[in-house]
């Protein structure tokens, strides 16, 4: 397969995403990057992929790195363990990101209920001007 992979530049596209990257997460989730030959499995990641440009193309969503926290759950899965101050902050700055993220469709239907609402006042506005 690395014959296939040369011709389509794959290397070169992963240089060129990895300029995207800001988190160390998703540097590493970069390096463990490697193609599909599964067609199921495929077809599934790019559902995922689609639906999430989807979402992004109308939502800014801001990614910060947090550092430790790759260590931290790392640390975790080990049964009895305890965590550093430095460790505990990591995890609440993760829960605080993953809290604005869960709250941004919930502010946009909002929006779009404000929006409708005010549209029907304004044709009820415009409709009692007429008369």
């Amino acid at each position: 397969m690395d014959f296939s992979l040369d011709a389509l530049e794959y290397y070169r596209l992963k240089d060129l995403l990895g300029r995207y990257i800001s988190t160390e997460a998703g540097k590493f989730a970069l390096d463990d990057l490697a193609p599909i030959a599964d067609e199921q499995k495929l077809e599934s990641e790019h559902a995922i992929t689609a639906e999430a440009m989807s979402y992004l193309r109308e939502h800014r969503v801001p990614f910060q790195d947090i550092a430790l926290l790759g260590q931290v759950l790392e640390k975790l899965s080990v049964e009895g363990v305890m965590l550093e101050i430095l460790e505990i902050e990591a995890i609440q700055v993760f829960l605080a990101q993953v809290e604005g993220l869960r709250k941004i469709p919930e502010a946009c239907a909002n929006r779009a209920a404000a929006s409708r609402s005010s549209g029907a006042r304004e044709a009820s506005w415009a409709r009692d001007s007429k008369r």
